[in-house]
Order: structure tokens, then C-alpha cells, then sequence
């Protein structure tokens, strides 16, 4: 009892002294003790502590500035750079001199690559403080990135006279004479405020940027060296140690680096992990494998180990091992978060193998035991969207939104929902979204790229991908992306002046020369194709795509005994190449060697079933002699077996449809739907075997429903294909405007015709239904096409 009376003294004690500190004095006052504890949230890190009080501060006075400054630390820190720059133009809206909300929209605004502007606050801010060094030093930066090199080290000069050895203003004079080949000076100057302060994290990185334009290698490892020893606390320095020593063939040192890490590190996994990444990158999944479950055995809490161990499973492909262990995992734990971890990995693995039923089972059985589980909404909303409920994953995507705004696999996934739901405004503000609120992840950006292709924004995407291009100038994905962009429009320049910069970027990556060596065979420059792909790529690891281009380019320049010979010196190495049978083949059909071509082709399978290119070109090779049951056959085969199975499906459906077999071409486009779910050939396709084929209203329904997302296409046929939907769905006016509105494109296509004559006569338009079949007969249709314009035709009469 005595103890009870104590803790409820002390409660009431702790309620006074809360009294006292909130519930006197003025609005002022209070939002004032609000935002001092706001600040020391900063201090320890806290920020959603700090946001609580930075807002209850606000509540009490509203033009706090000091406030809306505190709060555009939180939104910085959580990379809400709108947020940020909003509340800081709240702050100087209140208080024009705020020095600190200056300097930092400058900052916001530079690093956002609006310089001038950032110039702007920054002369402001100096303008209220005209010899601060650190203002001083912020402008001297701005000045050199504005290209006024001579402004900017004046600017620094000045700084370092007020305050010797200030890092900002030694960054820009030695980033200026590293620029004038003067390495030395930089170096003499970087050392010289290394020696006065050692901890000064921007000097190390000065440091390290002009050598590594040297080719000294002994001084870089240890300028790194010395980063690491000097700030343990970030780990992304020991990642450029390594990043060193795996560049110069040095996977031992790199690999004894991490090891003793782990040893230092003996109870945190996160270190046990990345040495196992490690291992799994430079010697493969099983040697990662048999050292996790060794380090397993070493850990009071071997979960994380295991969980990683049925990761590596499954992608080494051992599917069943990794659902076997996870499963273990998962009952073992139970419904702790360690269970549900589990299960939510299992469902993971289970939707790529697309065993719907067992993952749906699982996310089921997590929702049971916490209904919000972000993770698990969102997994229920991926198969939702690949069985085409569009609406039941908006559905959840937005309650997981509704709790974290910048989820980024949530916004990916509601992009994805609106664009096959035919909601294209709302697809592409989710995609921006995305984009914006992981600005550090050019990935989001890169999906945004191809969302504008799809739609035929070819402008806006390129723009978006130049500016990609600027802001992550080593992304390999962006790079080969505007290459091609470049390349479709027949600017080979460009597209040559990319493949120079992925050259810079990295010696040994083959897409450069493929990129470069596709651009002169455009330009009909087949010995330069042949001299700078024949002479530049190891023949045993020359990709499929290069390899074809410079047979291409051999044949193109009536070289056909050069391409035989290096396809031959290229099988002499590897006889097992499967690319180079498929382009041996080719050959031999050129010469009118069918058998012989049969044979390689068969050859090619037989070496590498999982291949997909002997199949198609083997399938092609039996239509061209009139075999399509044959060709048929062969693609059926190669989807069971081969590992590209959409691609050869997609053949397959082509050749049914050839072949007059209807419902199994819309069988194969259905199983397509799945595995490609973006690809708007095979919606397209889809919908318009439904519509020509079908006549229930259900079918006609679907093709309309399916359609949707051709509607801003910039391929005409598509248009078109959405226009017919509609129309024989029963949304007459509809479908016949946008027929109306593609004729001119598909001036030449009779089926075209044949569909608007139809739409023409369904409203009464006659005459205008009559020309329109005209016109189609006039092309020559085929037997099939032209009965069925006879017989529209003369029911109008």
C-alpha cells in the first residue's frame, strides 16, 4: 500500500509540475515551452516527438516562425523536400531576416539544382550578416557551380582570410585547381585543414575526389582507410572501401574486411548479412549459403540468418527449400512480428510463382491476426491487380497510403492499378508521387519514363529522362534508356555521345559498343560496325544482342564468308553458344540449306533447352515451308521449357490466331495478361479477338473493359481497337468518335474501314457506311474480311 500511495503522489506531482510548465502564463509562452522541447527531439534525433511538439507550438501561435522552422527540420529529415521548402517560405513570410530559414532554402534550392534562385536567399542572408564566413562560404559554392569560377574563389579567398581553414571555402579553391590540373595544390590545401581538424567529414571527401582523378592507389586506400577508422558511424565508407578493393581484383582483402567486421560485431546480424552478399556476389549462392547457416549456429538469434537462408533459396531457384524453411519460420514464431515476417516472405515467393491460392491463405492469415498489416494490404492488392479487381486494390493501396503517404511500393502498385483501370490522370500523379517522394531512388523515375512512353508523351518522357540523366549521371538503366530513346528517333549522334558516357562510366560493360556499333549499322557503316564490335568483345561472352548485330552488319556488307568464319572461331571456343547456332542457322537458310537449318536449330534446344531464341527461329523456319502445325508444336514445347515463357507465347498466340484458332489464340493472350500485365500489344490483341470473335455481351463487355488503357495510345490501331470495343459494347457514340477520329491514319488498313462502315450503319448513316466499305473493298482484303464486307453491304440495300 505504501507503495501504491507513493506512485500516485508522484503522479499527481508529475501532473502539477505539467501544469505548471503548460496551463500558465500566455499562448506565447506556452508555444514557446512547446518548441524548446520540439528542439531537443531534434537534438536526440527524435522527429516524430519533435513534429508533435512543433505543432502543438503552432496551434498556440500560428506565426511562430521559429516553429515552422523546427518543422522543416522534420520534413528534411523525412525527404518531404516540398514540405520543407513550403514551411521555410511560412518562416520568412512571418520573418523576413530569419537567418537560419535563409540559409537553408538556399541549400534546399541548390541541391533541388535551382541555383540562381538559391543565390538569391543567400545574398540575402549575407546582406544581414555581411562577414559570416559560413554564408560567405555557401555563396563562394554557389558562384563556381553557376559557372563564375573566378567570382566563387574570390568569394573563398575572402572567407579563408576571416576564418583560415574553413571547409567550404577550401573546397571550392581546391575543386578549382583540381580543375586546372593542379592536384597537388588542392591536395596541399585539403591536408593542411585535415591536420587543424581531422574530423571534418567534407575535407576526407575532398580528399578522396582528387585522387581518385590520380592513379595513385596506395594514398586513395588509405584516404578511405582513414575515413572508415575516422567515422565508424557510417557504414556507407566501409562500402566504398570495398567498392575499391573488388575494382582492383582484390576480393580477399575486401572479403577479410568484412569478416572482421562480424568478429568485432559478434551479435548483430545486419554485419553476418552483408558479409553473406558478399560471398553470394564473388563466389555464388551455395558457398553464401553453407556460411549462413554455419554463422547461424553462432547467434543467440539466428532468425534474421534463416530468414536470409530461405532467401538465397529461392533465388538460386530451390523454391521448395526456401517455402520449406519459411514455413518452419513461421510456425516456430508463431504470431510474434518475427511469425508474420515470415509469412509475409512466404507470400512473396508464393505471388512470383504465382501460386495465388496458398499466398492468398497466407495474407489472410496475417490480416487475421493485425487487419491493418500494411504489408499484407499491399500483397492482397498486387494479386488484385493481376486478377483485374482494380477497384479492391485502389481500395486497399489507399488505406496503406492513408498511413504511410510516402510508401513507395504502395504508389507503385496504385499507379499500376489506375493505369489498367483506364484512370490515366490519377495513374500519372501517383507515378509523380512516387517519383517525388523518393527522389534518391532513380528507380521510381525510371517507371515514370516508361508510364509517358506507354502513353505516346514522347516529349515529357525524354525531358524526364534527360533530367534523370543529370541527376544520376551513373545509372546504367537511364543511360541505355535515353540511348535508345535517341536511337528510335534516328538521332545516332546522341545516341553515340551516351554510349560514350556508359563507356566512362565502366570499361568493361558490353551495352556502349552494342549501343554505339547499332547506330552505324543504321547509318549503313557496316565495317565500322564489324571493326568496333568483332575487335572489342571477348567471343565467348559476346551477348545475344551484339552478336546479332555484327552477323547482321557481315551480311549487310555482302560479307557472308566472314560472318560463317566467326561464327565458327565463336563455336570453336563454346561449342554449347546457343546464339551463335541460332545465327549459323540463319545462314544456312539464306543458302537455301533447310535441312541443315532444321538440324542446328534442333542442336541449339538440345544444348540449352532453357533458350528461347532456337525456338521462335525454329517455328518460323517451319512456316516458311508451310508446316504451321510443326511451328506450333515447337513453340508449345519451348513454353514449358524455355525461361522467356511470355515472349514465346506471344508467338504462339500469333500463329494461332494465323491459323484460325481463335479461342486458344485468347486462351494464350489470357495467360499472357498475367505475365505481362503493362503490355498493351497483348491487351490490345486480347480485346480485339474478343471483339471480332465473340458475341455474348459478357465477352464484348470485358474487350470494352479491357480496352480502356489504349485510349491515349500514340499507335492508331490501338485507338481503333478501343473505338470497336465500344461500339459492339454498346456505347455507340463513343466508340464510332474515336473511329472516326483514327481513319486517317488507318487510311490503308481495310479493316479498318470495315469496322467504321459497320458503326456507320448501326447508327443509320448509310450512305456513309456505304463508302466506307467501299474504300475497304477497294484495298483487296482477304477472302475472309471480304464476305463479311459483302454481306454488311448488302443488308444496306
Amino acid at each position: 500500500m505504501k507503495n501504491q500511495k507513493h506512485t500516485y503522489r508522484t503522479g499527481i506531482a508529475c501532473a502539477v509540475a505539467l501544469w505548471i510548465l503548460t496551463g500558465c502564463g500566455s499562448p506565447e509562452e506556452r508555444a514557446q515551452t512547446y518548441y524548446t522541447s520540439g528542439m531537443q527531439y531534434i537534438t536526440s534525433q527524435d522527429y516524430p516527438k519533435a513534429a508533435i511538439e512543433f505543432r502543438n507550438a503552432l496551434k498556440l501561435n500560428e506565426n511562430f516562425a521559429d516553429a515552422w522552422y523546427g518543422m522543416s527540420l522534420v520534413e528534411q529529415q523525412a525527404r518531404a523536400w516540398d514540405k520543407a521548402y513550403a514551411d521555410l517560405i511560412k518562416v520568412l513570410e512571418i520573418d523576413p531576416k530569419h537567418m537560419k530559414a535563409l540559409t537553408s532554402i538556399s541549400l534546399l534550392l541548390a541541391v533541388s539544382g535551382d541555383k540562381q534562385a538559391a543565390l538569391k536567399y543567400t545574398d540575402t542572408a549575407l546582406g544581414l550578416d555581411p562577414v559570416n564566413p559560413d554564408i560567405m562560404a555557401q555563396r563562394a559554392t554557389l558562384l563556381y557551380q553557376l559557372g563564375k569560377t573566378q567570382e566563387g574563389v574570390a568569394e573563398a579567398s575572402k572567407v579563408l582570410a576571416l576564418r583560415p581553414n574553413h571547409p567550404g571555402a577550401i573546397i571550392v579553391i581546391a575543386t578549382d585547381r583540381i580543375n586546372a590540373k593542379d592536384v597537388p595544390g588542392a591536395m596541399k590545401l585539403v591536408d593542411a585543414a585535415l591536420a587543424a581538424d581531422p574530423k571534418v567529414l567534407g575535407m576526407h571527401l575532398m580528399k578522396l575526389a582528387a585522387l581518385k582523378d590520380g592513379k595513385d592507389l596506395v594514398k586513395l586506400e588509405a584516404a578511405i582507410r582513414t575515413i572508415v577508422a575516422t567515422f565508424p558511424e557510417h557504414p556507407e565508407y566501409r562500402s566504398e572501401l570495398l567498392s575499391f578493393l573488388t575494382a582492383n581484383n582484390r576480393y580477399d582483402d575486401a572479403e577479410m574486411e568484412l569478416r572482421s567486421v562480424v568478429g568485432t560485431h559478434p551479435d548483430d546480424p545486419k554485419s553476418a548479412l552483408e558479409l553473406v552478399a558478399f560471398i553470394d556476389r564473388t563466389k555464388g549462392h551455395e558457398p553464401a549459403r553453407k556460411e549462413l547457416v554455419l554463422l547461424s549456429k553462432n547467434y543467440k538469434d539466428p532468425f534474421p540468418l534463416l530468414m536470409a537462408v530461405a532467401e538465397l533459396d529461392f533465388q538460386a531457384g530451390r523454391f521448395d527449400d526456401a517455402e520449406v524453411q519459411l514455413r518452419e519460420l513461421a510456425k516456430l514464431k508463431g504470431t510474434s512480428d518475427e511469425g508474420m515476417q515470415a509469412l509475409l516472405m512466404l507470400n512473396e515467393q508464393l505471388i512470383s510463382r504465382n501460386k495465388i491460392e496458398d499466398a492468398a491463405a497466407g495474407i489472410a492469415a496475417v490480416l487475421k491476426e493485425d487487419g491493418e498489416n500494411l504489408d499484407a494490404l499491399k500483397q492482397r492488392a498486387a494479386i488484385a491487380i493481376n486478377q483485374g479487381k482494380f477497384e479492391q486494390a485502389i481500395a486497399d493501396l489507399r488505406t496503406v497510403l492513408s498511413n504511410s503517404k510516402s510508401d513507395p511500393r504502395a504508389l507503385a502498385l496504385i499507379a499500376s492499378a489506375y493505369e489498367r483501370n483506364g484512370q490515366m490522370e490519377l495513374a500519372e500523379s501517383a507515378f509523380v508521387d512516387a517519383t517525388q517522394t523518393n527522389l534518391n531512388d532513380p528507380n521510381f523515375a525510371l517507371n515514370y519514363v516508361s508510364f509517358l512512353v506507354r502513353r505516346g508523351k514522347q516529349e515529357t518522357a525524354q525531358a524526364a529522362l534527360q533530367t534523370i540523366v543529370e541527376r544520376f549521371p551513373d545509372n546504367r538503366s537511364a543511360l541505355v534508356m535515353l540511348a535508345e530513346m535517341y536511337q528510335r528517333q534516328g538521332d545516332w549522334e546522341r545516341a553515340t555521345e551516351v554510349g560514350a558516357q556508359l563507356k566512362r562510366r565502366d570499361g568493361a560493360d558490353p551495352a556502349p559498343n552494342l549501343i554505339v556499333g547499332q547506330s552505324l549499322f543504321a547509318q549503313r557503316r557496316y565495317d565500322d560496325v564489324i571493326n568496333l564490335l568483332g575487335g572489342s568483345v571477348a567471343k565467348r561472352d559476346i551477348d545475344a544482342t551484339t552478336m546479332k548485330t555484327l552477323v547482321q552488319a557481315y551480311v549487310a556488307g555482302n560479307r557472308i564468308a566472314d560472318a560463317q568464319a566467326y561464327l565458327d572461331t565463336v563455336l570453336k571456343d563454346n561449342p554449347n553458344n546457343t546464339n551463335a547456332i541460332v545465327l549459323q542457322s540463319s545462314l544456312l537458310r539464306r543458302e537455301g540449306k533447310m535441312p541443315e537449318a532444321e538440324q542446328r536449330l534442333k542442336d541449339a534446344i538440345k544444348v540449352e533447352p532453357a533458350s528461347t531464341h532456337p525456338y521462335v527461329a525454329l517455328a518460323f523456319l517451319y512456316e516458311g515451308q508451310n508446316k504451321p502445325d510443326q511451328a506450333m508444336a515447337i513453340l508449345k514445347q519451348g513454353v514449358e521449357s524455355a525461361s522467356d515463357k511470355p515472349s514465346i507465347r506471344f508467338t504462339l498466340a500469333a500463329f494461332y490466331e494465323k491459323a484460325g484458332r481463335v479461342e486458344d489464340a485468347i486462351a494464350t493472350y489470357e495467360i499472357l495478361r498475367t505475365e505481362t500485365p503493362d503490355s498493351m500489344a497483348v491487351t490490345n490483341n486480347l480485346a480485339s479477338l474478343l471483339t471480332d470473335n465473340r458475341t455474348d455481351q459478357a465477352s464484348l463487355d470485358r474487350a470494352a473493359e479491357l480496352a480502356k488503357v489504349l485510349k491515349d495510345s500514340p499507335i492508331p490501331e490501338f485507338r481503333e481497337t478501343l473505338g470497336w470495343a465500344l461500339f459492339s459494347s454498346n456505347k455507340q457514340k463513343e466508340g464510332l468518335k474515336l473511329m472516326e477520329s483514327t481513319i486517317s491514319s488507318l487510311d490503308k488498313y481495310p479493316v479498318a474501314h470495315y469496322h467504321l462502315g459497320i458503326a456507320y450503319a448501326g447508327v443509320k448513316k448509310n450512305d456513309l457506311a456505304k463508302k466506307e466499305f467501299a474504300a475497304a473493298l477497294a484495298l483487296q482484303p482477304p477472302a475472309d474480311l471480304k464476305a463479311k464486307i459483302e454481306l454488311a453491304n448488302s443488308k444496306l440495300n
